[in-house]
């Protein structure tokens, strides 16, 4: 029998944003309870320490989506307390797989 468990996350249980250059492997984390650093993190277009070039201009369509969704998960982070003052009937997770957290937790 196989058994799987699926984990749920809030957005404010996400404490930052963490990104790790291929070329180098030097990992950037940046905690949320910073404020715009979090933004900052996720407007490089190339490694802080190796420099290399993640991509080539502005315009690259995933640099944008990054871009998008760091804005949009801070923005959910700074409303939570209001979705759950204003008492709203629903609540929002992501759903994270048990194998995506082990595999987090053994790296470190």
């Amino acid at each position: 029998m196989t058994t799987e468990t699926n984990l749920f996350i809030t957005a404010d249980e996400i404490l930052g944003i963490s990104v790790e250059c291929f070329s180098c492997h030097v990992r950037s984390t940046v905690s949320f309870a910073s404020g715009d650093s979090a933004q900052a993190i996720a407007t490089r277009t190339a490694c802080p320490h190796c420099d290399k070039r993640w991509f080539i201009t502005g315009n690259d369509p995933v640099y944008t989506a990054l871009v998008k969704f760091v804005s949009a998960l801070a923005d959910m982070r700074a409303r939570s307390k209001e979705i759950e003052n204003r008492a709203m009937p629903f609540g929002i997770t992501l759903e994270i797989t048990s194998d995506a957290f082990r595999a987090s937790r053994d790296a470190d």
